[in-house]
């Protein structure tokens, strides 16, 4: 949890036996149906309106930062309340069981969107900013950009040339990207060779240059001096550096280091200004994957310096899995220096937290003390129970008060 995302956790609990209750209105977010789901279905059609159905869970970090930072912005509240029948169900509680299993609903948060007819016509997940939440709805009430409808069309062989990039779009939107790949490369293959330099298409291949299965890809590839000119190095690079970076990700499953090497290799060859770079990042995701925490702590201490002294996350990632896996007796200090440094870009919770651990391992009981009791007070304000940090206080309470004893024996 500590590693990579920041979790703001602020939701309304709802009965396992009816849907989430309107939002307070005084804040101009969404207001989200009160009822049942045939009920909503029965006021949609009554409306004209389509429906959003926000399917989330209540252990869900994403689901909570939307519904604290996104569902609660007026001009998506606007957006939303105008356009659809919202409705917001936990899918492991009353109808939302049946719900995740009527929309194939499995990752959280989803969003299924339905026609006033209750047809499903689009879908979304994730955790989207308020203007790339409202775009989402504007791609779910227009027919030319609906993931289900384009799909259908696309399935009959019947979809416009035209709109393949909006259904390529819809699919990455919908998180299908198998489906996603197989339109582009479709696509790609019919146009001629002149057509290719035409920005919409060029931009496609930007967008679809996902792995090395990619027409786009090889075309990206082949003619990368062009995309430079058009899109700039570090745009083009770091596109082709992700190819790189999906590969890697797989082959941790089989621990197959060949694909690290030949990844490490292939940025060299290609970008070689940012090799060392994005090698330390492959590298660093690759150690940790397989559990090689000595090759994983050589190679932060080579990276940190050079490329995360100023991204809170990443020093308090890598601060926290030297806390869990490298020896404290070697590198304990430098990994304090990582957490209090995070501390120092951006104080929160979870670099606090980490901060108290390393403190506590090193055997630095009262820095330790201060440092749990801060990251529990920035749980409390942001409505979390910090349940390992006060776990962690009590050993270091613990700790403390077996040396005064030992003192006054």
């Amino acid at each position: 949890m500590k590693k990579i995302i920041y979790h703001l956790i602020a939701i309304v609990l709802i009965s396992s036996s009816s849907l989430l209750v309107a939002q307070d209105r005084n804040t101009g977010g969404i207001e989200f149906f009160e009822g049942t789901w045939s009920e909503a279905v029965q006021a949609a059609k009554k409306q004209n309106k389509g429906i959003f159905l926000d399917g989330y869970t209540s252990w869900c970090g994403p689901c909570k930062k939307m519904t604290k930072n996104v569902f609660t912005e007026a001009a998506v509240g606007k957006y939303y309340n105008d356009n659809f029948i919202c409705v917001k169900q936990d899918m492991e509680k009353g109808e939302g069981v049946r719900l995740a299993q009527q929309f194939q609903i499995t990752a959280y948060p989803t969003y299924v969107y339905l026609n006033s007819d209750g047809k499903r016509v689009h879908r979304s997940m994730g955790y989207q900013q308020p203007e790339q939440f409202i775009k989402t709805g504007t791609m779910a009430v227009n027919e030319d950009t609906q993931f289900y409808t384009l799909k259908a069309k696309h399935d009959k062989g019947k979809l416009d040339k035209k709109l393949i990039p909006n259904f390529v779009a819809a699919a990455f939107n919908a998180n299908q990207a198998e489906v996603a790949l197989d339109a582009s490369n479709k696509h790609l293959g019919s146009l001629k060779k002149k057509h290719l330099k035409q920005k919409e298409n060029m931009d496609f291949v930007m967008l679809m240059s996902i792995s090395e299965e990619s027409k786009a890809y090889d075309i990206l590839l082949a003619n990368k001096e062009q995309y430079v000119d058009a899109y700039g190095k570090e745009k083009v690079n770091r596109t082709l550096y992700q190819v790189q970076q999906a590969k890697v990700a797989q082959a941790t499953r089989t621990k197959d280091a060949k694909v690290l090497q030949d990844a490490m290799k292939f940025n060299k060859t290609h970008m070689p200004t940012a090799a060392d770079k994005y090698n330390g990042e492959l590298s660093l995701m690759y150690y940790q994957e397989v559990k090689d925490w000595s090759n994983y702590s050589k190679t932060a201490k080579a990276y940190v310096p050079k490329y995360a002294m100023d991204n809170w996350n990443i020093l308090n990632s890598i601060a926290w899995t030297f806390y869990e896996h490298v020896d404290c007796q070697k590198s304990c200090g430098q990994a304090t220096d990582w957490a209090k440094k995070s501390m120092e870009i951006e104080e929160n919770y979870y670099n606090t937290d980490t901060y108290a651990a390393l403190l506590f391992k090193s055997g630095q009981h009262n820095k330790a003390q201060v440092a749990a009791k801060k990251a529990i007070k920035l749980a409390e304000a942001d409505g979390m129970e910090a349940k390992e940090t006060k776990a962690l206080l009590a050993k270091i309470e613990a700790q403390l008060n077996k040396g005064k004893a030992d003192i006054q024996d």
